[in-house]
């Protein structure tokens, strides 16, 4: 297992931000390096899940 953190600083709304990063399945429409992502379980630290690149 591997571990990746990244980190941006930007003038934005951070509830808008966080509802839209929550939605995994939509990762691949704003990362055109997501081939797909999906959770087992709740968006929160420790759920694993999947990311295709």
């Amino acid at each position: 297992m591997w571990n990746d953190e990244y980190i941006a600083i930007a003038d934005a709304d951070i509830d808008k931000i966080w509802s839209r990063y929550q939605q995994t399945e939509t990762w691949d429409q704003w990362d055109a390096g997501i081939s797909s992502a999906s959770l087992k379980g709740p968006f929160q630290k420790g759920t694993e899940g999947t990311l295709l690149l």
